[in-house]
């Protein structure tokens, strides 16, 4: 239902589609939010089939970064609710 996206879920999808792909860490500090909010935000707009994830091992230890990005199916069949 795009109809029902607070400000902060727009202001999460839109800061994804300027920079292509983001972390939830990096969607924190950009937006001042706990990392809580971010994920609790996120996977309501996951389950809406918005994003999905991409994983890039910088190195070989430790879990590898998990970036989101926009679905463009779902994303360009709802753009209107930036209008």
């Amino acid at each position: 239902m795009t109809a029902h996206l607070s400000q902060t879920e727009r202001k999460l999808i839109a800061l994804i589609f300027r920079n292509k792909t983001m972390a939830r860490t990096d969607l924190a500090e950009a937006t001042g939010l706990t990392g809580a909010s971010v994920t609790r935000l996120i996977n309501r707009l996951q389950e809406d089939g918005f994003f999905h994830e991409t994983r890039t091992r910088t190195g070989a230890q430790g879990q590898p970064k998990r970036n989101l990005a926009l679905n463009p199916d779902r994303f360009f069949r709802s753009a209107s609710f930036f209008l």
